[in-house]
């Protein structure tokens, strides 16, 4: 099993972010962490992005989505409020 499926379940999301970052999401943020591949793929196919775009996501946390946002070719601004998440 890739990496990408291990972490659509929830078990293996917080033992990564645990191990990696040492710390728990924080609600106030309200960090989810969207890892699951398929989810990710929908938004995606949804947002139908193209070069000329630019999308602004807050809170990239680990990177997931931004990954696929990336992929698409259109400029992907970042930005980041949990300086835990930030490496």
């Amino acid at each position: 099993m890739n990496a990408e499926i291990l972490l659509a379940y929830p078990s293996q999301q917080k033992s990564l972010i645990t191990e990696a970052r040492s710390f728990n999401a924080k609600k106030r943020l309200g960090q989810h962490f969207l890892v699951n591949p398929d989810v990710l793929a929908d938004i995606e196919e949804a947002l139908r992005l193209e070069k000329t775009d630019t999308v602004v996501e807050i809170g990239p946390g680990l990177g997931f989505l931004t990954r696929y946002l990336v992929n698409s070719g259109a400029q992907v601004i970042a930005i980041e409020l949990d300086p835990d998440c930030v490496t």
